[in-house]
């Protein structure tokens, strides 16, 4: 989303209730993180053709093929903190007396 498109002088709840972004409930949160999932697997296996090609000498574009590894990396540890967060959510809940 561009923010420079955003209407001045609203409140982000404002410009959320009148649809303009994607309500996170209109999709089964299953299928939230599969998609978050699915595209970091692609990511991590772009960025290991990429290098492959690299150490191969077919590529010498090194600083995109860095530039790749970087936000590969990015997006693992973020896959990494969202699962440690559900983790937690799940122990919590566990942890409740009924």
């Amino acid at each position: 989303m561009n923010v420079s498109s955003l209407p001045a002088g609203h409140t982000p709840m404002e410009f959320l209730s009148n649809g303009a972004v994607r309500s996170p409930s209109s999709a089964p949160f299953a299928e939230l993180v599969g998609d978050l999932v699915q595209g970091v697997n692609q990511q991590q296996q772009t960025v290991a053709i990429d290098v492959h090609q690299l150490a191969a000498g077919e590529s010498d574009n090194l600083q995109e093929i860095a530039v790749h590894v970087a936000q590969a990396d990015l997006s693992f540890r973020f896959l990494m903190e969202v699962r440690d967060k559900l983790i937690t959510g799940y122990q919590e809940i566990m942890r409740m007396q009924i």
